[in-house]
């Protein structure tokens, strides 16, 4: 079966090469390596279009053959009311970008560690995401929660609850039906959550995944600067992929590494590297 028909399809995504490069550079690395998708910044996609005109992003895309895939750009459920309203007027603007360019869904990052009691954070993060869902409703997106699995973040003073369960009693808790869950091989390994879990508490509330791997390791220190290429690690992906197609989802899958030594490669080798390993391993577990 070729990469493109399988139903996990990997994805371009910046945060595995070296930082500080443009969006035409990041476009060619993506197309140079061979993606067909690339993750999209909403707030940066906008600010393409309101300097260069209406279409002018979807328009860098096609041109090096790249559809959008996984989608950022919904406010943060970390930020000060001011950045947070902010974002939030700007919101409907990104959601025009998103369904132009064919998206389904926006993902939100949820961290494991804040800056409030638990409690609190819970319940700003609920109050965040019905509004979220409120606007992403009116333009039919769902909202994606990443949650973090590595412990990190160690410098924020109070710990909040991670994995699957939690994310969808956040989601429910917000009584908005258009929000699901981003599943990610290093967060349900930091968060020592079964891969099954996946397909037996989230079937049909699984909006977008990442891709990635870590190397061998306590679970209680490795953090999101040490993941590796998928399959050159210990993460078991062949689970990951069969629960996630089980789970109802398909589409594209960002490889996303932060990892500062893959950083130090080409870009185009690294990225290259990223698709291809990715494939092989979709490949075997879904071919």
């Amino acid at each position: 079966m070729r990469p493109m028909d399988l139903p996990l399809i990997p994805s371009f995504h910046p945060a595995t090469i070296r930082q500080g490069l443009s969006l035409e550079e990041r476009c060619q690395i993506a197309e140079a390596a061979g993606f067909s998708y690339t993750m999209v910044n909403l707030q940066e996609a906008v600010a393409v279009d309101g300097e260069r005109g209406a279409g002018a992003f979807a328009a860098l895309l096609a041109g090096h053959g790249l559809s959008a895939g996984g989608m950022s750009g919904v406010p943060a459920s970390t930020a000060d009311p001011e950045e947070y309203a902010r974002d939030l007027a700007a919101l409907p603007e990104r959601c025009e970008m998103a369904r132009s360019l064919g998206g389904s869904n926006i993902m939100h990052f949820v961290p494991n560690r804040s800056s409030m009691p638990e409690a609190e954070f819970e319940a700003l993060t609920v109050a965040r995401l019905a509004d979220i869902g409120a606007v992403l409703a009116d333009f039919d997106l769902k909202l994606a929660i990443e949650w973090l699995g590595p412990k990190q973040l160690e410098d924020l003073p109070y710990p909040f609850r991670s994995g699957i369960k939690m994310a969808l009693d956040l989601a429910d808790a917000s009584g908005r039906s258009n929000i699901g869950i981003l599943v990610d091989p290093v967060h349900m390994w930091g968060a020592r959550q079964a891969m099954a879990d996946i397909e037996r508490l989230a079937s049909g509330r699984v909006f977008a995944a990442h891709f990635d791997d870590f190397p061998e390791g306590d679970p209680d220190v490795l953090i999101d600067d040490d993941r590796i290429m998928p399959g050159d690690g210990i993460i078991d992906l062949t689970a990951f992929c069969r629960h996630t197609v089980a789970a109802g989802y398909s589409g594209s899958i960002e490889v996303e590494l932060f990892n500062p030594a893959i950083r130090l490669g080409d870009p185009v080798e690294v990225s290259r590297e990223a698709r291809e390993k990715s494939e092989a391993v979709i490949a075997a577990a879904l071919g």
